[in-house]
């Protein structure tokens, strides 16, 4: 009954912004209690909903449970009426996935580029547009902080080991798993309020990686290569990009990462 309960209020949530209801069985009555928490959207292309949706389940459901928030999917295409989409929730998650086209920032497909997906640059590129227009708490993770600099109008490494010189390894040759570096993150900065200045360990999974800085942003962390691994807009609510995984740190049992959440979800009240 309660996962009946959860799915209908969350899909209702998808059309109308309300406090976000949630149902929780109180032990001590022996009953359900109705909880309130914010809806966080995740960006996801129309196309990709198959296997986009399942790898949500996969990223953020321990994050739902541990942090407290409803996962709403926004799926945004160029051929729809895009209006009002930020009124559905109330701040937003831009997450990893393809390469970003590079006709974005006004350059050639390199030969190291891996396919693009159509609907998901769409996706992502309005709704980062929107985000930075109306100050809207936002997290972008990985491909998504790469989005927030080109939307600012910065540009990427299509293919960072034959575009950058670099000793530390972004992503794993074999493609199995995540590999981990520290970066270094600035002291005053909104990173630094979440996760502390200085030297932290992230997971890393990506070939591209950010190459001029977008108007407007602050880089606040680098990788030992000098390669950016944060970027911030200072003068917004929360508007901050990491070039990590900290869903993915929260579902591997490391709950040192659930600042970034629940940093997100207080700039969303």
């Amino acid at each position: 009954m309660k996962k009946v309960w959860n799915s209908f209020l969350i899909s209702f949530a998808m059309f109308s912004k309300i406090p976000v209801p949630r149902a929780d069985w109180d032990k001590e009555n022996m009953k359900y209690m109705i909880c309130f928490f914010p809806a966080i959207g995740v960006i996801i292309g129309l196309l990709e909903w198959g296997y986009g949706w399942v790898a949500m389940k996969l990223d953020f459901g321990s994050l739902m449970r541990a942090a407290g928030f409803v996962l709403i999917p926004l799926i945004v295409t160029g051929g729809i009426h895009l209006d009002g989409f930020l009124d559905t929730v109330d701040a937003l998650i831009l997450t990893g996935g393809e390469d970003v086209d590079p006709s974005y920032y006004n350059e050639a497909p390199d030969p190291m580029l891996e396919e693009p997906n159509p609907a998901r640059d769409t996706s992502d590129y309005w709704m980062m547009t929107a985000a930075l227009d109306e100050d809207f708490p936002t997290l972008a993770t990985c491909r998504g902080m790469q989005v927030m600099n080109v939307v600012c109008g910065g540009t990427l490494y299509q293919d960072l080991p034959t575009q950058f010189d670099s000793d530390v390894q972004h992503r794993d040759p074999e493609l199995v798993d995540f590999t981990y570096h520290d970066v270094t993150i600035e002291d005053g900065s909104l990173l630094a309020q979440i996760m502390g200045a200085g030297k932290l360990n992230v997971n890393s999974w990506h070939h591209q990686g950010v190459k001029t800085v977008g108007e407007g942003l602050t880089v606040t962390a680098r990788s030992d290569d000098g390669l950016v691994e944060a970027l911030e807009m200072q003068d917004k609510t929360f508007m901050l990009g990491v070039q990590f995984h900290p869903e993915w740190r929260v579902v591997e049992g490391d709950d040192s990462f659930l600042p970034f959440f629940t940093a997100l979800m207080d700039a969303a009240k």
